[in-house]
This record gives structure tokens, C-alpha cells and sequence, in this order.
């Protein structure tokens, strides 16, 4: 995705071909496939997540109930679900089929800057432009853990397959491992320089 406001799916070969998906009005700042391949969703300054058909090459859907721009959407394992966050500092969950919002989480101060499922889909993790992370219970519908992450915002974040941990970067140039069942910071990892984007 890119702020040209286009997408493009890449052919797995040695000649480069893409397919070019201009299906936004604005720059595209996330894009997520679902897991069973079928479909994507993408978001951005356009304040619109489409729902793409790969193999039918048009768009399901286009959910636009959002005055913010979107920096991350998310799909959840099972793909029954779109977990959006951006600029609105909420973060908000979407049942694909009925195309309605089922969920919202406004947990954070600042924008929402990048979303992540954990790999069972019963878990939801946030991070943000306020230094924090932030971890929901799906099942309950609660907010269920406060990260006082980093110095500086955090702009990625990602599970590992336990689900027990989770990888976080910053713009405070540093890498940290956190362990989410004891709610301990385990490593901070440092050697770059400037800013850490993913």
C-alpha cells in the first residue's frame, strides 16, 4: 500500500508483475489478507476499510462508518472479524458479514497506530501514539491489560504464537518483549539509532 493511494499485488515470480488496486481516494496506510486467502481489507486517509475479493477482482464491500483517517486494520483468524484503529484513538471491531461495528475501545489518548489479533483471535492488542499498549478480551468485551511501553510512540507491535508474549517497537529507537501472562517486561533491545517503524 502506499500514499499514491494504491495497492499492488504482486505475481510470486522472477519478472515482478502487479495487479494495481485503486480502490482509495487517498494514501492507503494498512492492508491485511485474511487467513484463508479469499479476501483483503485495507485503510487510510480516506476514512473507508474495503473488503476486496481476490479471486472475483472487485470489492465486497466498503465500510465508511469512520470520521478519522484508519492506520491498521486487522482481520481475525477465524476472518469473521476487521479490528480497525487510527486518528479517532479508538479501536473498533467490525463483523464482516453484517458489515456493522460490534465493538469499540477508547482506551488510548493519542492515535491508534498499529492492531494485532492474537493468533487464537481471543485476544486484541493496541498500540499508540501515547507510549502505551493495550491488550482486550474479545469474549468479555473489556479492556484487560495497560502498557506503559516505551518513551515515544509505539508504532508496531506483534504476538508470538504462544500468545504468552509480544514484540514491540518505538520511536524511542528500542525493541522490547513483554510477557503478557505475568505483565513483565522480559528484554529491551537496543542498537539502532533513530526511530523503529516495524
Amino acid at each position: 500500500c502506499s500514499n499514491d493511494s494504491s495497492i499492488r499485488l504482486w505475481k510470486n515470480n522472477i519478472h515482478g508483475f502487479s495487479h494495481i488496486l485503486n480502490i482509495h481516494t487517498a494514501p492507503v496506510k494498512s492492508i491485511d489478507f485474511s487467513p484463508t486467502g479469499k479476501f483483503l481489507v485495507s485503510g487510510g486517509n480516506d476514512k473507508i476499510i474495503k473488503i476486496y475479493s481476490i479471486g472475483e477482482d472487485k470489492i465486497l464491500s466498503n465500510i465508511n462508518n469512520n470520521k478519522y483517517n484508519i492506520k491498521s486494520v486487522r482481520v481475525s483468524p477465524d476472518s469473521c472479524l476487521i479490528a480497525s484503529g487510527g486518528d479517532d484513538k479508538c479501536v473498533k471491531i467490525w463483523d464482516i458479514n453484517k458489515q456493522i461495528q460490534i465493538m469499540n475501545y477508547y482506551e488510548h489518548l493519542k492515535s491508534t497506530n498499529c492492531i494485532r489479533w492474537s493468533p487464537d483471535g481471543v485476544y486484541l492488542a493496541s498500540s499508540s501514539n501515547d507510549h502505551t499498549i493495550k491488550l482486550y478480551d474479545i469474549r468479555c468485551n473489556k479492556s484487560i491489560q495497560n502498557i506503559e511501553a516505551h518513551n515515544n510512540a509505539v508504532t508496531s507491535i506483534s504476538f508470538h504464537l504462544s500468545k504468552q508474549y509480544l514484540v514491540s517497537c518505538s520511536l524511542d529507537s528500542t525493541i522490547k518483549i513483554w510477557d503478557l501472562f505475568n505483565n513483565i517486561l522480559l528484554y529491551t533491545i537496543y542498537g539502532h539509532e533513530g526511530p523503529i517503524y516495524s
